[in-house]
């Protein structure tokens, strides 16, 4: 079975765009759906913009209209929108969304009852949304804050690949391998 090909009447979506953007539209997406969605209210009397191969109406999908305004087959005045947020809002910074999650708040307390001085940097920094400083705080629990999760090799831990990128240097140097598990358990 063939793919029957699309037929785009840019000269009418041409149209239908300068109609559309009679409204002031924040993104490229909600244009595209609104003129996807202009275009099957068009198709009910025959005149929209795209046909098959067989010269069936079909209606235009949002993702052909962008295809066709970037690659400036056709025109419109609506500016591209910035990548995940919609124009005029303000993304939620990390530290914002954690101060706003009780349950995350209420974790951080435990931590930071558990932590000592030395590492409450680290802990803020975590609190900010900083992953690496997580990661690097439940490596220091895990190792009682005893410093030796650096050179920590215990490859059954779900952080263990982030120690890696962490301290890339203690993958170059095997004596610098230290398992602070195995030497809990007396083995060497």
């Amino acid at each position: 079975m063939s793919r029957t090909k699309l037929v785009i009447d840019y000269q009418k979506l041409q149209e239908e765009i300068d109609e559309v953007e009679k409204e002031t539209f924040s993104n490229y997406s909600s244009l595209c759906a609104a003129i996807s969605e202009l275009d099957s209210r068009l198709m009910v009397n025959g005149t929209g913009c795209t046909r098959t191969a067989k010269h069936v109406p079909k209606t235009i999908h949002p993702s052909q209209v962008y295809i066709a305004i970037s690659t400036e087959k056709v025109k419109c005045k609506t500016v591209p929108g910035k990548r995940g947020k919609v124009a005029g809002q303000s993304r939620t910074s990390k530290a914002d969304k954690f101060a706003n999650n009780p349950a995350i708040m209420e974790s951080f307390g435990v931590i930071s009852k558990e932590v000592p001085d030395k590492y409450k940097n680290l802990l803020e920094q975590a609190k900010k949304g900083s992953i690496k400083s997580m990661c690097k705080i439940k490596c220091l629990m895990c190792t009682g804050f005893s410093g030796m999760h650096k050179g920590c090799d215990s490859k059954g831990c779900a952080l263990y690949p982030m120690n890696l990128l962490f301290w890339p240097n203690r993958a170059k140097d095997e004596s610098f391998i230290y398992n602070p598990v195995d030497k809990l358990l007396g083995k060497k």
